[in-house]
């Protein structure tokens, strides 16, 4: 049985983290109406392009160091000295590797262009991107040392003063711009995030930290050695959205299939995302902690699990409920197809909350080489579903596939950290995983049958399930009791 405190004090962290993290989600979507409306699903499928794509060489080049760099940090917050050192070598290495990702952007930008978009028209825009890496690198830097000392409130602060700004710029480049302004509002944003961050490392006073040249090449050694696999993970993970994107475009005479996938992951990966930074903001750390010096950490776990659930099946039952709505208020109604991809799609969140904690147990450990080897088992999971079931399906069959990644996925973490940490869901867990699988599967049942009484059994059905999350969420953190005491009464 899981004690209060440990959801109070998740939720308190996930409550902090996750105002910004709602209205970063805020911000996104006036900027994905705007790209929706100047745009439309060709301009959505070239964005998504492009992240991939820059995704791909930055985590190339990246050699995991965000991980191994929060961990560090967390491991040793209780030491000063030692600290500033590690978040100096941090921002030392995470600068070189921008730049090498920026020499790639360089020197590879022809075949870049023609690998991603079919010809050379991007060559240029490739080279551009080269700064983007740089200022990228700084800004994850600062990111990660906050994140491994818990300053969760300078985090939140900082990011707050980089998103107006950031959305303002690309919505006034895809307005005057069109299409031709999607790469420079990417530059626009890094460089304006950039310049918020600076100020915080200015704070930190690194340039007094002193480090030798052994130092320096110690920690990168440990760095790239204790990375490696979390790079090439990202990387795999990376090409096989590279490929199943190609496949979409390629595949379906429909050119806006691309950016019905690409919005669809907006819902999926960025909207319900924000349930999982704002976890993960303070889990990983704590959960690192923990494990360093080898506490049960069960209760952590489990305790994430619960919170995570009852704060994602609400949204889940929303999104069911209100698609077509949200969709045309997001985006417009050419991206109604949308729908289809959703159906299955949104219960992966349920799957994806169950196993996001679990995985982060083998991250937390350390072991690199089991988590490498659980995310090829994933990325090859979605690459094969989608190859077949879109062939059968179209876009249900993408969202099927999406589903049944997770679904197995959930399945195998949960007996590798039972086999290899004992890890064990307690009866609350249980509990709430079947009650939330219970009420988003009745209602993706009712979405099937397309009458009156089934669209008001759907709604009753949500609404059950509102109402028990809800309870469930105010019973185990006594967020009432948190408010008052907040307001001061």
């Amino acid at each position: 049985m899981i004690n209060n405190k440990s959801h109070n004090i998740l939720f308190k962290s996930m409550s902090l983290f996750g105002t910004t993290q709602v209205l970063r989600m805020i911000c996104k979507v006036v900027a994905v109406k705007c790209a929706s409306v100047f745009l439309g699903p060709v301009g959505i499928g070239i964005i998504g392009l492009i992240e991939n794509t820059l995704g791909l060489i930055t985590q190339g080049s990246s050699f995991g160091m965000s991980v191994i760099g929060t961990k560090a940090i967390a491991q040793h917050k209780e030491d000063a000295s030692k600290t500033a050192q590690i978040a100096k070598l941090q921002l030392i290495w995470m600068m070189a590797a921008g730049i090498l990702a920026a020499l790639i952007s360089i020197v590879f930008a022809e075949k870049l262009s023609m690998l991603t978009f079919g010809d050379y028209s991007y060559t240029k825009y490739f080279r551009l991107l080269s700064l983007y890496f740089i200022f990228h690198a700084i800004v994850n830097a600062a990111t990660v040392i906050m994140q491994g000392l818990n300053e969760i409130k300078k985090l939140i602060n900082y990011q707050l003063m980089s998103l107006g700004f950031i959305t303002l710029s690309t919505i006034s480049c895809y307005y005057f711009l069109g299409i031709e302004g999607i790469v420079p509002s990417f530059l626009l944003s890094s460089f304006i995030s950039l310049v918020v961050h600076l100020s915080f490392l200015r704070k930190l006073g690194l340039t007094n930290v002193k480090l030798s040249k052994a130092q320096i090449s110690d920690y990168g050694k440990k760095l790239i050695s204790s990375g490696i696999l979390l790079a090439l993970n990202g990387v795999f993970g990376l090409v096989c959205f590279y490929i199943l994107r190609q496949y979409l475009l390629y595949t379906s005479d429909d050119k806006a299939i691309l950016g019905y996938y690409e919005t669809a992951n907006i819902y999926l990966l960025s909207y319900f995302g924000v349930i999982f930074t704002s976890l993960a903001a303070d889990f990983f750390p704590r959960l690192s902690s923990k494990m360093a010096v080898s506490e049960d950490v069960n209760e952590l776990v489990n305790a994430q699990i619960q919170l995570g659930l009852l704060v994602a099946t609400p949204l889940v039952l929303i999104m069911y409920c209100m698609a077509p709505y949200i969709i045309i208020l997001l985006s417009s109604e050419a991206f109604l197809p949308v729908q289809d991809i959703l159906l299955f799609g949104l219960l992966s969140i349920i799957c994806k909350t169950i196993n996001y904690p679990m995985g982060y147990m083998v991250l937390g450990k350390g072991d690199t080489r089991h988590y490498f080897i659980q995310n090829i088992v994933s990325d090859s999971l979605i690459l094969g579903f989608t190859y077949f079931l879109f062939k059968e399906f179209q876009l249900i069959g993408i969202g099927m596939a999406v589903f049944l990644q997770y679904m197995f996925f959930s399945f195998y973490i949960y007996y590798f950290v039972k086999k290899k940490y004992g890890f064990v869901l307690d009866k609350a867990s249980k509990t709430i995983i079947v009650i939330s699988v219970l009420f988003t599967s009745s209602v993706v049942i009712c979405q099937f049958t397309e009458n009156a009484v089934s669209k008001v059994l759907q709604y009753i059905v949500a609404a059950m399930g509102i109402i028990y999350c809800l309870y469930r969420l105010i019973k185990v953190t006594n967020v009432l009791h948190w408010i008052k005491k907040s307001k001061g009464e």
